[in-house]
């Protein structure tokens, strides 16, 4: 779904069967949801150039707020909370707002959504990380058309 939507956001539209055609040959819908690696491999397949965005808190919504502000779609992984309990998500970071919090175009709670950062594990310490799980990871993907 993650990547469905950073090509959607680039483009304005996005081939799902294209897509999703490309994602299902390598065994990306899975019992529990989508594979993180797998949305990965199936956007580097369509030419997209993934570029992982680590650092502080800081330094990561200084290069969201970069990206965003270029027309480049950045992903966000990340447990989020939903007002009852902690869920792992895929969003896509728009931007950053006055306050310092991420604006996001989010597949459940719409488009142009803040999210505060008390609302995002961004280092396991609300969540523990279950199941194995990661702190957020965020990616920036260039578009086929924009890489050098």
């Amino acid at each position: 779904m993650a990547a469905a939507m950073i090509i959607g956001t680039q483009t304005g539209e996005c081939d799902p069967e294209t897509y999703f055609q490309t994602y299902n040959e390598r065994g990306g819908i899975q019992c529990l949801g989508t594979g993180y690696y797998e949305h990965i491999e199936a956007l580097e397949s369509l030419g997209y150039e993934d570029i992982p965005i680590e650092g502080s808190t800081v330094d990561i919504k200084d290069q969201i707020e970069q990206y965003t502000a270029e027309g480049i779609p950045v992903w966000v992984n990340a447990y989020i909370y939903t007002g009852s309990q902690w869920v792992s998500h895929n969003t896509i970071a728009t931007g950053i707002d006055d306050n310092g919090n991420i604006i996001f175009n989010d597949p459940w709670y719409g488009e142009g959504v803040t999210i505060p950062d008390d609302r995002i594990d961004m280092d396991c310490s609300k969540t523990g990380c279950p199941n194995g799980a990661h702190n957020w990871r965020v990616r920036a993907y260039i578009p086929p058309e924009s890489s050098p």
